[in-house]
């Protein structure tokens, strides 16, 4: 069939050096700020996720409970 894909779309010429440099500067510095973001929320912004494990850690230990009931009454 008809291929859409030509030799200039397929490889885009190199960038200038000024540019590629700028380029990289720009992921480094993303790459940073996320990595700052991702370690200052680790352990301090908790505080929804400590509630959610408060509340499925009761809700484990009650179906816990609760198979723990059914399997006495099943014997």
């Amino acid at each position: 069939m008809f291929d859409s894909r030509t030799p200039p779309d397929t490889e885009s010429p190199p960038l200038p050096h000024a540019a590629a440099r700028c380029v990289r500067a720009c992921s480094c510095a993303d790459h940073a700020s996320a990595e700052r973001l991702r370690a200052r929320s680790s352990g301090e912004n908790g505080r929804a996720r400590k509630r959610r494990a408060a509340r499925l850690k009761r809700q484990a230990a009650a179906g816990e409970a609760n198979a723990i009931a059914l399997a006495g009454e099943a014997r």
